[in-house]
């Protein structure tokens, strides 16, 4: 891979390990009105995707507005119980790669598509915060991965060619979203392993974020 400069990070999954804790905590609200969330459909419909896709995905889901309204308000205060009570728990290696890839120069980006309040939360509760020049976030964007647009969006604002980008991402949506704009990505997955069309968009399939080090020296 030749040189790059600049590197956009996933949070949810990647770099925190939050989206089980957001299944647990969508599948309970479900639950609590009488509705079947699985966790295999979290991860295909909700998993990576902005807070107004997933109201709009709930509510084609259940088939009432209001009823999809209280289940994604019922969610968001569960799983406020469950970081409050468990904490919120890093990836392997996540800390020291970022360190590490700092040292080397890299510019390092957020491209979520959790809203900035809830990313600026999360990095200041993991003090990954200090490490990101720009947070990149769900709401600044209109459409969700595997739409490019966030990664669109965040080429734009760091002034940086896709050439010399790298996006790192755990799940298929992203992976996606990567690949559509046009920039190597890396795939480091969290819940399922990547089919051969998803390991396809990616430049490399990693097992945890270690693994960066020796590919962008």
């Amino acid at each position: 891979m030749q040189k790059k400069t600049t590197l956009l990070f996933d949070m949810d999954g990647t770099l925190i390990d939050t989206e089980f804790p957001y299944c647990r905590a969508m599948q309970a609200a479900c639950q609590d009105f009488g509705i079947d969330m699985t966790e295999e459909r979290y991860f295909e419909d909700y998993a990576g995707a902005t807070v107004a896709d997933n109201w709009q995905r709930m509510e084609a889901y259940v088939g009432d507005i209001q009823l999809a309204r209280k289940i994604i308000q019922q969610s968001d205060k569960v799983y406020q119980d469950i970081i409050q009570k468990e904490g919120v728990p890093l990836k392997p290696h996540a800390k020291e790669t970022l360190a590490s890839l700092e040292k080397r120069g890299y510019q390092l980006v957020i491209a979520s598509s959790s809203t900035r309040p809830v990313v600026m939360d999360m990095l200041a509760r993991t003090r990954l915060d200090v490490y990101f020049s720009l947070l990149v976030t769900g709401d600044m964007i209109t459409h969700s991965k595997p739409h490019p647009e966030i990664f669109q969006k965040a080429l734009e604002l760091t002034a940086s060619r896709a050439s010399d980008t790298v996006v790192i991402e755990d799940s298929f949506q992203g992976v996606t979203a990567g690949y559509r704009a046009g920039i190597d990505t890396i795939m480091i997955p969290d819940y399922h392993q990547p089919t051969p069309e998803i390991a396809a968009c990616a430049v490399a399939v990693l097992p945890t974020l270690s693994e960066l080090l020796p590919l962008l020296p």
